[in-house]
């Protein structure tokens, strides 16, 4: 009986330790010109033009179900992924990867066995375009690259590389110079 109990409890526990309604300080992470190449957090404004703010929760799903990228007007762009939930990055974080649609499995199928500290991604990984860090319940990641890593002739999608959260995809519009 005494077994039983102990997971219930410590779920329990868990659950009272963790105040959704307590803001947390949100972490950001910003890629440059390479992809994956991490540089120093920045508060800095961004433009609508050349931004998308995504939310992620513990439904597992993302509230846009695109992204829409005019590479004729933006040389960079910046993705930011919020996480809504309250659970930490290693229970249930929430990412945003991009990469053409043909790479998504194998992106994946690599990723499994990294386990969240990799963020369930490969190291430098060729096929990912761009990517943020796992963010946490209540924390918040984000992401700029440049837009000439698109090539036309490709399709992209976003996804999130959490283990199971093959529901946490989208598709990726770009709109390109000269088109």
């Amino acid at each position: 009986m005494k077994k039983y109990l102990t997971l219930p409890l410590c779920l329990l526990l868990l659950g009272a330790c963790s105040d959704s309604s307590t803001p947390t300080t949100a972490k950001r992470n910003s890629t440059a010109a390479t992809p994956n190449a991490a540089t120093p957090a920045t508060t800095q404004a961004l433009n609508p033009e050349c931004s998308e703010i995504m939310t992620g929760n513990h439904s597992m799903v993302y509230d846009k179900p695109e992204i829409n990228i005019d590479a004729s007007k933006c040389a960079e762009f910046t993705v930011v992924v919020r996480n809504i939930g309250y659970l930490p990055r290693n229970a249930r974080g929430h990412n945003v990867v991009i990469a053409k649609d043909t790479d998504e499995s194998g992106i994946l199928a690599d990723g499994v066995d990294l386990g969240a500290k990799s963020d369930f991604l490969k190291p430098n990984d060729p096929r990912v375009i761009a990517h943020t860090k796992l963010a946490g319940g209540g924390e918040e990641q984000r992401v700029t690259f440049k837009t000439n890593h698109f090539k036309p002739g490709n399709n992209y999608v976003y996804f999130c590389s959490f283990l199971g959260h093959h529901k946490m995809r989208g598709k990726v519009n770009i709109t390109y110079p000269n088109s």
